[in-house]
């Protein structure tokens, strides 16, 4: 919708921004709270084994050292990573179950609100009413604050323990809510 400039803006948001707060803190918290023994030494082996982090230092590695692929390599890894998201969503999907006497409904209202409703109002406050902030870059940062939750920290969260129904609700309910509230979301950063 921004064109590559958008697109920039949002890569550098999702990448090293909210994936590398999920893969250290992330998964240091989720270790942390997990019913399991976690001391120093051993969240910080959790951070370092987790293959997305791993994959993600691996790029940045390829980045700083200007590798280039060739482009039959690069046409085998968009066609990998064009299926991480369709797989992601299907198991996902897969695992959601409705209950309507789920104790989960109220908590999953809560987190909606805060991901879909107040973390993008919060980032439009602090950017663009406090920063003064304008233009396709505060467009871009309010949008990305508005974004669905994430599939990788579902996984986490449920791979850890911590409320895998829950965490598998706010995905699946928060996908396709968020088609509306994103929607909403960019009809108000017009005027920005």
């Amino acid at each position: 919708m921004y064109g590559g400039e958008g697109l920039k803006t949002a890569i550098l948001i999702d990448q090293a921004g909210s994936f590398m707060v999920l893969s250290t803190l992330g998964i240091g918290l989720a270790a942390a709270l997990s019913k399991g023994k976690a001391d120093a030494g051993l969240i910080a082996r959790k951070i370092l084994r987790f293959p997305p982090f791993l994959i993600f230092i691996l790029a940045l590695a390829a980045n700083i050292l200007d590798l280039h692929f060739s482009a039959d390599l690069k046409e085998v890894f968009q066609r990998l990573g064009s299926t991480v998201s369709p797989l992601a969503l299907v198991s996902v999907g897969l695992q959601l179950r409705i209950e309507r006497r789920s104790k989960h409904w109220g908590f999953l209202a809560l987190g909606l609100t805060y991901q879909l409703i107040l973390a993008p109002l919060l980032i439009l406050a602090l950017y663009v009413w406090g920063l003064d902030a304008s233009g396709k870059q505060a467009q871009v940062c309010v949008l990305e604050a508005a974004m669905a939750p994430m599939i990788t920290a579902s996984i986490v969260a449920a791979s850890y323990g911590l409320k895998p129904r829950l965490a598998n609700m706010m995905v699946g309910f928060g996908i396709p809510i968020s088609f509306l509230t994103l929607a909403c979301w960019y009809w108000v950063v017009q005027a920005i």
